[in-house]
């Protein structure tokens, strides 16, 4: 349907015969049905990506990961006029394609989406194109969906740090940490911060923790949300400055409240990390990465351990149909499982325990920790 035949003799120049095939392929288009046509445009479109893939790969195929090939990949990306944004994505699946050119074929064939790739070429970017390179990893990613496929890399990426790459990333990320004020476009002020991931991560949850409080104090479920004085942005805008003010979570929009908010944060580790043993992986911080050692000592003092054990005898996780709903120690071992929500990967702090197999089906699921999984209210939703 795609293939057009161009005489190859012809005196016009590839602009005009490009010309001449873009309003034949817009015309058969045109003549589609909606879902057709979505479809016919999605397989265009990775045609185009692999082409232009493979042409951006050219100008880093010497050293991918060059410094002066990135640059010159970067500039132009740069002469289409896309965002700087667009303009990384672009460089980053040249660099991944000049690793490995099956994967711009695999792109163009449908067996690998664009977005497979992006997550593909993010990963290959963090450890120097050893991603782009692992059949393992991409037999893992075409097997997922694509919301998926950016956390199944970053799993990959996180199981192949070490406790030293952890502690020198951390390092760096401190290193460049900023704080900017700016005014926004519709005339807002506005405070952007920037810095390590474990930082964000517990301020982040912090300001979550705080804002869904005031959800609770404006209704929460009791009243339809178009009532509700605050939008879910508003919340958390709220809870941020109360949080930076160095104040109490704040009632209402004048009013403060009453105590603070601890916010949860789930740390896995294993005992020979704790203990600093030479050689042990690094601790993650569940929903930001591998946690570097001098932040998971600081953690350590204030903080509740729990072990948490996938087998074996003694832990609450196994509780076949004597419960419907997971416990707490059920629920912290599926995040520590699976990290995020299986299927489009929303934070863990938003997720529930699904049964595999429905609690009320006839054939009786359980409440067991292998029949259980992490997801969102919204994939648990649709799921049922």
């Amino acid at each position: 349907m795609f293939e057009h035949t161009f005489d190859a003799n012809s005196r016009t120049s590839p602009t005009d015969r490009l010309e001449a095939a873009v309003a034949t392929v817009l015309a058969c288009l045109d003549e589609l049905e909606c879902r057709a046509r979505l479809k016919a445009s999605e397989t265009i479109r990775r045609r185009l990506v692999a082409a232009d893939t493979r042409a951006l790969a050219g100008t880093v195929i010497g050293d991918p990961h060059a410094k002066g090939a990135a640059r010159t990949a970067f500039r132009i990306a740069g002469d289409t006029g896309v965002s700087k944004r667009e303009q990384r994505r672009r460089v980053d699946r040249a660099r991944a394609v000049a690793d490995n050119p099956q994967l711009a074929d695999q792109v163009a064939a449908g067996a690998l989406g664009v977005d497979h790739l992006d997550a593909l070429a993010g990963a290959a970017k963090r450890s120097d194109g050893a991603a782009a390179k692992d059949p393992d990893l991409l037999a893992q990613l075409t097997s997922v969906t694509a919301d998926q496929a950016r956390m199944v890399a970053d799993r990959w990426v996180n199981q192949r740090v070490t406790a030293e790459q952890a502690q020198t990333e951390y390092d760096r990320q401190r290193r460049l940490r900023t704080a900017r004020r700016a005014t926004t476009i519709e005339g807002l002020a506005q405070i952007t911060l920037a810095g390590d991931q474990a930082s964000i991560e517990m301020a982040w949850r912090r300001i979550e923790t705080a804002a869904d409080r005031l959800y609770r104090l404006d209704g929460g479920r009791d009243l339809p949300a178009d009532q509700h004085p605050r939008s879910t942005s508003q919340r958390l805008y709220d809870a941020a400055i109360a949080a930076l003010a160095d104040e109490s979570t704040p009632s209402n929009g004048n009013k403060p409240g009453h105590g603070r908010c601890r916010p949860t944060i789930l740390v896995t580790a294993t005992l020979d990390t704790i203990a600093g043993k030479d050689g042990a992986p690094p601790a993650e911080l569940v929903g930001a990465g591998p946690l570097p050692r001098s932040v998971l000592e600081q953690l350590c003092c204030d903080a509740t351990l729990a072990g948490l054990l996938f087998d074996g005898d003694g832990q609450p996780l196994w509780h076949g149909r004597n419960l419907r709903t997971a416990s707490t120690a059920q629920f912290n071992a599926l995040v520590a499982r699976d990290q995020a929500c299986v299927r489009c990967g929303a934070h863990w702090s938003h997720c529930e325990a699904h049964h595999l197999l429905p609690w009320n089906a006839p054939a009786r699921g359980e409440t067991n920790i292998d029949e259980l999984a992490l997801v969102c209210p919204a994939c648990h939703t649709e799921l049922h």
